[in-house]
């Protein structure tokens, strides 16, 4: 909310001036349940072809889906867009949970702009009905970790036996706004299945505070399972789907685009650097503890400028800077 209200015209718009620009409509579509995904896949990419924007799908997933072959149809329709000229590109973070508000349990008549104290007052029954439906389709309340609100820590199903209510009434009284949680709704093969595919990027789609553990173990994790453990990738093209890969997408490798290039190691370009010992490296943050920092990684550079060593952040206020696109216009 509000995006989900916008049909095919109002996205072409908006993505036409991004075209423009040559900049990319990086999309969180418009579902990702298994029985949906396929749909909101296709709508990113007709917005694509209409617009002539490049496109690119935030953390892809397939939300309650098994199927590894509907993964791979997925990764089939941007590999026939990109055979036809088009740019379309994806980012995976390595987890088998999501993070986000209580509001993607709720129906679209209980959320904004509706009024949920008048949908509450007139429909709570119905409302409830559709609560129970929805998170036992969505692996059930065990299922459900809070991360923020009165119950963080704590998954549905606890919370509703402290209360001693059933579930669906701890998500009514909390409402779509009342706080946010993990889900852990995933396929481990299917998203594998994404993270493999040459042209999907490693990101962590998080932040440092927020309650799911990508914030901090994103990559360490990737490099950990993806290269040193299963061997699914090379060490250098695990290195290519953290760095070079999502530069490109974003353009800052384009001496075109930007004063100073960035995502590889090479002469007259940004000295954006991390020092590691691939086979110490090692997340720690979970979901009970998520702000923990990974083990082996060393040093890290800033634009040339050491900024986090021995453990610990150096005190090199300045070395980062914004970057800006039309060659630092």
């Amino acid at each position: 909310s509000p995006g989900n209200q916008a049909g095919m015209e109002e996205l072409v718009a908006l993505a036409e001036p991004v075209a423009e620009r040559n900049g990319v409509v990086m999309s969180h579509i418009r579902s990702e349940d298994a029985d949906r995904v396929d749909s909101s896949v296709d709508e990113l990419l007709e917005q694509g072809r209409r617009s002539g924007a490049r496109v690119h799908i935030s953390h892809l997933k397939i939300v309650l889906g098994s199927d590894t072959a509907q993964a791979r149809g997925i990764l089939q329709r941007m590999a026939n867009e990109r055979s036809q000229g088009r740019s379309v590109t994806a980012d995976v973070y390595p987890y088998t949970a999501s993070f986000t508000g209580l509001s993607i349990l709720f129906p679209d008549w209980a959320r904004p702009p509706n009024d949920y104290e008048a949908v509450v007052a007139s429909r709570r029954a119905e409302l409830a009905r559709y609560l129970r439906g929805r998170v036992e389709g969505r692996n059930g309340p065990e299922a459900t970790l809070f991360g923020s609100g009165p119950w963080a820590g704590r998954t549905l199903a606890e919370a509703a036996q402290e209360m001693d209510r059933p579930f669906e009434e701890v998500l009514v009284e909390l409402g779509p706004g009342g706080a946010r949680a993990a889900y852990f709704v995933m396929d481990p093969e299917v998203m594998t299945t994404f993270l493999l595919d040459p042209w999907v990027a490693v990101a962590s789609d998080g932040s440092p505070t927020m309650a799911h553990p990508r914030g901090y173990g994103t990559f360490p994790r990737f490099l950990r399972e993806q290269v040193v453990e299963a061997s699914r990738l090379s060490v250098e093209e695990g290195i290519r789907k953290a760095t070079s890969l999502p530069a490109s997408i974003l353009g800052v490798d384009d001496p075109r685009r930007v004063e100073v290039t960035r995502g590889l190691i090479a002469e007259g370009w940004a000295a954006d650097l991390v020092a590691f010992r691939l086979e110490e490296v090692q997340d720690r943050a979970d979901f009970q503890d998520p702000h923990q920092l990974a083990r082996g990684m060393e040093e890290i550079w800033v634009n040339g400028e050491l900024t986090w060593s021995g453990g610990a952040p150096l005190d090199r206020t300045g070395a980062g800077r914004a970057i800006r696109a039309g060659g630092g216009s």
